[in-house]
């Protein structure tokens, strides 16, 4: 049952007038609020960095404090991420503790495709940077998403992890002011 059923459910006992209902149902009603915030790790996945090195999530994640995530599954989907750099730059460039991956996320396919896919990414990324951090992951979507709560692939994500692969916030989509401050909010404090 949803929040927002339970919630009118318990309205109309209140309008019914049964107190004593009210009194056994409340102890869940905070319980069902602690459920539906679960935990998000990141998922065990390998990939490729423009760079050409292999990257294990979440284990990379030691490597700082804290790490924004932009998850994108077509190629057109760049120019939504590309809304997130300019800031995720400002602020990683702005903090010891904080820096960022861009994972285009691909299904699983034959190692040819993968090299023309790997090579043709690589050509349109000239800064050694931006290829260190762009890590290229085929695998097997369904269980990436669902572990990570993607509801769809038309969209992008972006993550905030902490340094052992729990997901600390997640925004979907373009770079808004609105996501911004959400994602700042939630940051904590460099140490």
């Amino acid at each position: 049952m949803s929040d927002k059923i339970f919630k009118s459910w318990i309205v109309s006992l209140m309008r019914s007038q049964r107190p004593l209902w009210i009194l056994v149902l409340l102890p869940h009603v905070s319980t069902m609020h602690a459920d539906s915030q679960s935990t998000i790790s990141f998922p065990e996945v390998k990939g490729k960095s423009l760079q050409g090195n292999e990257v294990l999530f979440p284990s990379v994640f030691k490597s700082q404090d804290y790490h924004m995530v932009m998850v994108a599954f077509e190629q057109d989907q760049q120019l939504d991420v590309n809304t997130w750099l300019p800031h995720l730059e400002t602020l990683a460039a702005s903090r010891n503790d904080l820096d960022f991956f861009e994972l285009p996320t691909i299904s699983r396919m034959n190692v040819l495709m993968r090299w023309i896919i790997y090579r043709g990414m690589r050509s349109g990324i000239k800064e050694d940077s931006s290829r260190k951090r762009t890590v290229t992951l085929h695998i097997d979507k369904q269980p990436f998403k669902e572990s990570l709560e993607i509801e769809t692939e038309s969209s992008i994500y972006a993550f905030l992890v902490d340094s052992k692969g729990t997901v600390i916030w997640k925004g979907e989509g373009v770079w808004s002011e609105n996501l911004w401050e959400e994602l700042l909010e939630v940051l904590p404090a460099e140490k």
